[in-house]
């Protein structure tokens, strides 16, 4: 199987401010984006900001700071 990095998926605390930090720093366009998540394509995969509410919601977890962890996730795909 070829190894490769698709997707990176951050929760932050603030993501209106995180998505215009790398869109006016960086000049990347949001390839999707509502109120609880900003998708960037970058060089082959894409980097996703979720609220932490929100990530926190799709992992099923608690958000409360202390016990929600960072985390990474693969999708292996047949080529």
């Amino acid at each position: 199987m070829k190894q490769r990095l698709s997707l990176l998926t951050l929760g932050v605390k603030d993501l209106k401010s995180m998505r215009t930090f790398y869109e006016e720093k960086f000049g990347w366009k949001a390839e999707i984006a509502n109120d609880s998540i900003v998708f960037f394509k970058l060089n082959g995969f894409f980097l996703g900001l979720f609220s932490e509410e929100a990530l926190a919601e799709d992992a099923g977890v608690p958000s409360q700071r202390s016990g929600f962890k960072p985390t990474l996730s693969s999708s292996p795909r047949a080529d």
